[in-house]
């Protein structure tokens, strides 16, 4: 069977195939339960029950109880062909060990699926004693009719045979049309199976060329991060001179402001000095030149004007006027 072989692959592989199982439209087709669903589910859940992937056995047997469940109860074609596949097939002791790693925890599952679980075991149970209890009244029934079952079944031997090796035969080709169909599920799955895996690898490897531009975009990213944080130090930087050497001019203007002042201030005193002084130096000669201004121009006059031009030209000279 399928799933006997790929139940020794790796986990990951067991449980993509798994998936795709599931969710294939053929197997949850409820019109089809019986002849897909039941039978290669059932036989599923068993190999990989056998190869210990009791996860993947889990998530199968979840899907066929929850296709089958109505109202609390379990359809009679769900428990006949577990019975059928699996029980019948000496795979109770396997069943019931999942159950305990149900019962235990062991298994990761849902408290529903859990419950779901429980209750179809227990219906499985039940149907177990109850089949055991009518087959043994049967046999019961039967024994007391052996002589004369004996002698019918002589009697009719020769019309038997040849219906029980048609019988036997109509089974073999129907056997072999399911077998055959089987294969032809088999291989479409695994075309599928490969056409994921080719995507996977086309993705991983899209993945990957991502994955390098990202880093490599991040990488810049860094890059133009540190140069960024560099310029705003350097920017700090440069305000901060710029705000020193403002404030420095903005000093230098005031001492020069104030320079300028006392300048101005001393010129002007020295200026007032200079002509109190040049005042005080020539207030004789202008006292002089007063009494004088009305008298008749003669000789002595023009010469004492004379002496007081070249007296005032001298005293200007010495207070560093120059007339030159």
């Amino acid at each position: 069977m399928f799933f006997e072989r790929i139940a020794t692959t790796e986990d990951i592989d067991v449980r993509d195939i798994t998936k795709a199982l599931i969710n294939d439209e053929q197997f949850n087709n409820k019109a089809k339960t019986n002849n897909i669903m039941f039978p290669k589910g059932f036989s599923a859940v068993l190999a990989l029950a056998i190869k210990a992937k009791y996860q993947e056995a889990i998530l199968i047997l979840n899907q066929i109880l929850s296709q089958s469940e109505k109202s609390g109860e379990f359809s009679e074609g769900c428990v006949n062909n577990f019975n059928k596949f699996v029980i019948n097939k000496g795979g109770l002791s396997v069943i019931t060990d999942i159950f305990q790693q149900v019962v235990n925890g062991s298994i990761n599952c849902e408290e529903s699926v859990k419950n779901r679980i429980m209750k179809f075991f227990k219906i499985v149970d039940d149907k177990i004693a109850t089949d055991k209890n009518e087959s043994d009244i049967a046999v019961s029934q039967t024994a007391v009719d052996i002589p004369a079952a004996t002698e019918a079944v002589k009697s009719s031997s020769e019309q038997i045979i040849p219906e029980q090796t048609l019988s036997e035969s109509n089974i073999d080709n129907s056997l072999i049309k399911k077998l055959e169909e089987s294969q032809q599920e088999i291989l479409t799955l695994l075309h599928k199976l490969t056409d994921t895996h080719s995507s996977i690898d086309s993705l991983t490897s899209a993945l990957s060329r991502r994955d390098a531009e990202i880093s490599t975009i991040r990488s810049d990213f860094s890059e133009k991060e540190r140069h960024i944080a560099k310029l705003g130090t350097d920017l700090t930087n440069k305000d901060k001179r710029i705000t020193e050497l403002e404030s420095e001019v903005q000093n230098l203007t005031e001492r020069l402001r104030t320079s300028l002042q006392m300048d101005d201030i001393s010129k002007n005193q020295e200026m007032i000095t200079l002509k109190n002084d040049i005042s005080e130096a020539l207030k004789l000669d202008y006292a002089d030149f007063l009494k004088s201004k009305d008298n008749m121009y003669n000789q002595d006059l023009f010469d004492a004007y004379r002496s007081t031009l070249s007296r005032i030209f001298k005293l200007l000279k010495r207070y560093g006027i120059s007339c030159q």
